[in-house]
């Protein structure tokens, strides 16, 4: 929700300028011409007319996911039959210091501190389920399909699997760069839901399962 949480501030800094100014803001039509339902409305299309773009992009995660698996982590109790909604969290500090220099080494590279701290990620479930093949998940915007979606409040993320392989020993610039091509090209193909790219792509091991949050 960071995304709605920015444009909520610019849109109550702007308000309170305008009745500072004396004007009145009027939500007129054009506002809510590009609402949640006009955003459900092209999304209900997009899949079921098999759009150029929806054929597109449903092959890029055919190909993408082919022959992937879900990460199974080693476990010392068996999982319970329910899942509760509850989690704990575990916080740790990077010194200034580390963290400029991990964001210098990053941009020289071409990438972001997002794409950074999945490298790891990756790297650390490989080592802990000793696999090769990790797939995990990420929220995206998703919000493509108009300019003025950028502007919305609202909850309109997709979620997208992110694949990386380990099997040649890669260095950790190595798999930085398989992963941010793989990022990029997510981003590409986001309009899908994700529940759709799974029906899309057949018999899966991921049908039913979330890679984003059952992990």
């Amino acid at each position: 929700m960071k995304w709605s949480t920015v444009n909520f501030r610019r849109c109550l800094l702007q308000t309170y300028v305008d009745l500072c100014a004396g004007q009145k803001k009027d939500f007129d039509e054009s506002d809510r011409e590009y609402d949640y339902l006009g955003w459900s409305l092209w999304q209900q299309a997009f899949v079921k007319r098999g759009s150029p773009e929806y054929v597109k992009q449903l092959k890029y995660w055919k190909n993408e996911l082919q022959g992937a698996s879900v990460v199974e982590f080693p476990r010392d109790k068996p999982l319970k039959s329910s899942r509760a909604n509850q989690g704990k969290m575990i916080t740790f500090e990077l010194s200034p210091s580390v963290i400029r220099t991990w964001k210098e080494d990053l941009a020289s590279q071409g990438c972001t501190i997002f794409m950074g701290g999945l490298t790891v990620l990756h790297l650390l479930l490989a080592r802990w389920c000793n696999k090769d093949d990790i797939v995990t998940g990420a929220a995206v915007a998703n919000r493509n399909i108009h300019p003025a979606y950028s502007e919305r409040l609202g909850g309109y993320a997709n979620i997208v699997t992110i694949r990386s392989n380990s099997g040649n020993d890669p260095s950790y610039s190595e798999m930085l760069q398989e992963l941010r091509s793989r990022i990029l090209g997510s981003w590409t193909a986001q309009d899908i839901p994700y529940h759709q790219v799974i029906a899309g792509i057949g018999d899966s091991d991921f049908r039913g399962f979330n890679v984003m949050y059952a992990m």
